[in-house]
């Protein structure tokens, strides 16, 4: 589902496809932001969605390799690909201060 979306052109998504790619970037956001691994529960309680919509998001977040399971505990946590992703965001807003200091 999350690569669909992510390989459709913009116009031809509908509302709800967009509001599900945010949200799915919401909860990718909460577990990322967590101090601990979390549980569908923990990721229920915090968002207005039942809980089959949350399993079907994480399903998805974990096909992509954004986040990942732990198969004895059921609890979710980032993967080394989000953490890569945020480093190269870090690195681009370097790169981005340091190029823009030096005109």
């Amino acid at each position: 589902m999350l690569k669909k979306l992510l390989n459709a052109s913009l116009e031809h998504l509908h509302r709800t496809d967009i509001d599900n790619v945010i949200s799915i970037l919401n909860v990718l956001e909460y577990i990322c932001r967590s101090e601990k691994d979390c549980s569908v529960s923990d990721i229920v309680s915090n968002f207005d969605v039942d809980e089959s919509q949350i399993c079907k998001w994480l399903e998805a977040l974990v096909e992509s390799d954004y986040i990942k399971k732990d198969n004895i505990t059921a609890l979710y946590y980032p993967s080394l690909k989000t953490f890569t992703l945020g480093k190269c965001i870090l690195n681009n807003i370097r790169a981005r201060k340091l190029a823009s200091s030096e005109k």
